[in-house]
């Protein structure tokens, strides 16, 4: 709620007249529903110019939307984004709870061609593609990880349950 919705608002107001188009999407409908644009809704006071939806945003005006919130397992329906112009309008997708995105979904927006990708999720299992951003393909991504210490929202009695839970060296505690 954090990450997202500052590189949504930001691409939207540097990119968005120009018609820079933003894909978000999850492994969980609910978790766009509930948390991704409900925050995005939260601030954006700061885009005036803007109709944020419950599934789409777009310039006032606009026709097309230029914010697409969408979850499916289905590559077909992943494909068909493209950027309008790769450096004035370009396409920005933006993958939530990656862990939980099946990799036939990746090799679709790969199809898309995107000029901007932001991949997030906890930690999972040690395969799919967002696993691969952190091991096998390291080189291809600008990566970043966040211990649970590194985050104020989680409590020391929860971290503290995990070590009892998992262990020490189990990415879900780490």
């Amino acid at each position: 709620s954090h990450i997202a919705v500052a590189a949504c608002l930001w691409f939207l107001q540097t990119y968005g007249e120009a018609g820079g188009k933003i894909v978000m999407t999850s492994g969980s409908w609910l978790q766009l529903e509930t948390q991704l644009m409900p925050a995005v809704r939260r601030l954006s006071s700061v885009l005036p110019d803007w109709d944020f939806q419950m599934t789409q945003a777009k310039r006032k005006g606009q026709q097309d939307p230029q914010l697409i919130l969408f979850s499916t397992d289905s590559p077909g329906r992943a494909e068909g984004h493209l950027a309008i112009d790769a450096e004035k309008a370009p396409l920005f997708i933006v993958a939530d709870e990656a862990k939980s995105i099946p990799d036939s979904i990746f090799t679709a927006f790969d199809r898309c061609g995107p000029q901007f990708l932001l991949l997030m999720s906890s930690p999972g299992d040690s395969s799919g593609r967002f696993y691969d951003c952190f091991n096998k393909n390291r080189s291809l991504y600008w990566t970043r990880r966040v211990r649970s210490v590194d985050c104020p929202h989680i409590p020391e009695a929860k971290r503290q349950r995990d070590l009892a839970l998992y262990g020490a060296t189990h990415p879900l505690y780490l």
